[in-house]
């Protein structure tokens, strides 16, 4: 079964370290604009009014751009890295059960997340010294049962704690009509 928290956290880690070089250049960039060593400078003549930021974006070269609000435009330095994880690095296997597992991988990085599919697998015929696997679907006494829990129990409707009926068996029908007459057998004579 897929662990939400787990995945969500490899998650919340890898796009933490994907923004880091954004984050510390913001940093850089605030420090520079702002006070230095947290100390104000002299008091200076009145200079020219303010401005802000209006706008970012990331170029095709992977730097920052920002528009500020004077409309002229500020490159900031680069922001995009080359060891963000993107389609190209994605595989996914499916073992044919249940397993599917979701690989990203770039270079020496390498991310898994193992899901486990909560899908009904038809596995037959019951009989005893069987396994039963959570999931799985097995015929017994006319009815389709579903294990719960991984279980050697023989389904049965006093085992709910190991089996979900999913079908029960119909009660018989009414004899149909008497089929054609047997055929006599044929008989082989000597010399003929």
């Amino acid at each position: 079964m897929l662990n939400v928290e787990a995945f969500v956290a490899d998650l919340h880690d890898y796009l933490r370290q994907a923004i880091a070089p954004l984050t510390k250049r913001i940093a850089d960039l605030e420090g520079e604009l702002g006070k230095q060593n947290g100390e104000p400078g002299p008091k200076g003549d009145q200079g020219e009014p303010g401005f802000g930021v209006a706008g970012a974006m990331i170029d095709r070269a992977g730097h920052l751009v920002l528009t500020l609000s004077n409309g002229e435009a500020k490159d900031v330095g680069p922001v995009v890295g080359a060891d963000g994880f993107g389609l190209e690095d994605f595989s996914a296997v499916y073992d044919g059960e249940r397993g599917l597992t979701l690989t990203f991988q770039r270079g020496n990085v390498r991310r898994d997340c193992t899901l486990h599919l909560p899908v009904v697998i038809h596995r037959g015929f019951w009989s005893e010294g069987r396994q039963a696997k959570a999931g799985d679907a097995w015929h017994h006494a006319g009815s389709l049962w579903i294990a719960k829990r991984d279980t050697t129990v023989t389904p049965a409707y006093d085992k709910r704690d190991d089996w979900q009926l999913a079908a029960r068996k119909g009660r018989d029908g009414e004899p149909g009509p008497p089929g054609p007459p047997e055929r006599p057998k044929t008989v082989a004579l000597n010399g003929s």
